[in-house]
């Protein structure tokens, strides 16, 4: 074989074809593609998640609203007792108004103690569970605050009257601000109604007062003491009774 023939001769060229020359396009675009595809799939797991969400708040908010419905089905007659413990309190109260304040209101001394003692009802503990299912799951909050009001002032006038069964001295002050207690709460939970009974979704519009003035009315007491701190107080723009922080018109 004559090598030299070979010798100094062209080096062949190989011809490499397209790919070879857009392999690096050709891998850039694979890559783009395969990102695109998972964003795809991202977006449509996400976009599954997100349906899965809304369809569970929406059998939840479902699911709540039947049970308020079912928890204002029976809201009324829980604030008819509510009311009746009010109105029985009220008037165990002012029946065991001093005798000798009654007939002589205007020789009163404030400062003067006498012993009383009245029979005060228990507060209706079968309503609590009801009480607290409505705060649980309305939406309105000036309902919740109205009932948690309404709760605090029975704490609070339960706690004071829990001695008057075997007897306690009290002014003529202290068993007035006493009285008007068990009318602030007949009149938080009378106002309750409208809501209970589906007619309005919150509280209803009528002052606070001016309820209190009622129930007083209804109880039967006229007794100008009471009257007088009433309006004392209203005039002042402090809330019935004490459970309330902000002045309540």
């Amino acid at each position: 074989m004559n090598l030299t023939a070979y010798v100094g001769a062209p080096v062949a060229q190989v011809e490499r074809g397209w790919f070879y020359d857009y392999q690096t396009f050709i891998g850039a675009m694979i890559a783009l593609i395969a990102a695109l595809i998972a964003a795809e799939i991202a977006r449509r797991q996400l976009k599954a998640a997100r349906e899965q969400i809304a369809e569970a708040r929406r059998q939840a908010d479902l699911d709540r609203a039947g049970r308020l419905r079912a928890a204002r089905a029976s809201f009324p007659a829980v604030l008819s007792a509510i009311c009746d413990y009010a109105d029985a309190t009220a008037r165990a109260l002012y029946g065991a108004w001093p005798a000798v304040a009654r007939l002589y209101p205007n020789d009163v001394d404030e400062a003067q103690d006498y012993r009383i003692t009245a029979a005060i009802p228990p507060f209706p503990v079968g309503t609590l569970d009801a009480l607290e299912r409505v705060v649980e799951l309305t939406s309105a909050e000036d309902v919740a605050d109205r009932i948690e009001s309404l709760l605090r002032e029975a704490q609070v006038l339960g706690a004071r009257t829990r001695k008057l069964e075997t007897g306690d001295n009290l002014t003529v002050g202290h068993l007035s601000a006493y009285i008007l207690q068990a009318a602030s709460i007949y009149a938080r939970a009378e106002s309750l109604f409208e809501y209970a009974r589906r007619q309005r979704d919150g509280l209803a519009v009528e002052p606070l007062w001016a309820r209190v003035f009622v129930a007083l009315s209804m109880f039967d007491i006229h007794e100008e003491q009471v009257l007088a701190m009433a309006r004392r107080e209203r005039d002042r723009g402090d809330p019935p009774g004490e459970a309330e922080t902000l002045p309540v018109y």
